[in-house]
């Protein structure tokens, strides 16, 4: 029994911090590299378009982002290598973004 216990609060902490280090890896600032300036940067809860002045609430769980818009919700699965991160549509298409350097 207290195997079985140990064995689940283990796999609850190692389930955990991989969502919170999921959560941590979207925050930040990002540039899609078409201009010197940021494009986006993503907070705890919100995603603020720097060139439009604009907020907007997101979800980020198991690497898909829905990005709750106010006339519809984008959904995209996201990936990540080192800095980068890419965004693909549901159309295939894919858009990559670098982490901006403050």
């Amino acid at each position: 029994m207290k195997i079985r216990i140990t064995l689940l609060i283990i796999s609850v902490v190692f389930f955990l911090s991989f969502q919170q280090k999921d959560k941590n890896s979207i925050k930040g600032i990002w540039t899609d590299q078409s201009t010197e300036n940021a494009t986006f940067e993503i907070k705890d809860k919100t995603i603020y378009y720097v060139d439009d002045f604009a907020t907007y609430k997101y979800t980020f769980k198991n690497n898909i982002i829905k990005i709750y818009y106010s006339d519809y919700i984008f959904t995209g699965k996201v990936s990540f290598k080192n800095d980068i991160m890419s965004i693909k549509y549901s159309s295939g298409v894919v858009t990559k973004y670098v982490r901006f350097k403050e």
